[in-house]
């Protein structure tokens, strides 16, 4: 498993410094529960198009591809999200609320009904990204005068 998240890493850098992608909000790998050894790859980025074009999902498969020789059997799917889909939102509030934005993630609580069992988080920044949670760093202490 060292192996795969090390290569995705590199994977991450790759999209990162050519830019294709814009910038990365999330790079996750999830762990299907209902298949042993396969996984999701979830990708969420500021220039992917909200109907995944081709061309974003060819690309990314041709990265994934030349860092692992080919050899993707650990994939179940790939899946690509635009920076303000609800699902990049549901996992950017579940991370900040544990505060976690690398590493392995267990009974990660997205909403009241969907739990995941096992994420590994490559990559996070959901800096700039609205999550509808109110700003603490706009309150203000001491009483008020009016």
């Amino acid at each position: 498993m060292n192996e795969i998240i090390s290569k995705l890493k590199n994977v991450a850098k790759s999209f990162n410094s050519e830019g294709q992608l814009g910038k990365i909000v999330l790079f996750a790998l999830i762990k299907r529960s209902d298949l042993e050894n396969k996984w999701y790859i979830l990708i969420g980025a500021d220039k992917l198009k909200k109907n995944n074009s081709e061309d974003d999902l060819i690309y990314v498969i041709e990265k994934l591809k030349s860092e692992f020789n080919s050899d993707l059997s650990f994939i179940s799917q790939i899946l690509l999200f635009v920076r303000e889909e609800d699902v990049i939102k549901d996992f950017a509030r579940a991370l900040t609320k544990i505060h976690v934005s690398e590493g392995e993630v267990m009974s990660l609580k997205l909403t009241p009904n969907v739990t995941i069992e096992m994420v590994q988080i490559i990559e996070s920044d959901f800096e700039g990204l609205d999550l509808g949670l109110p700003d603490i760093t706009r309150v203000e202490s001491g009483p008020k005068k009016f």
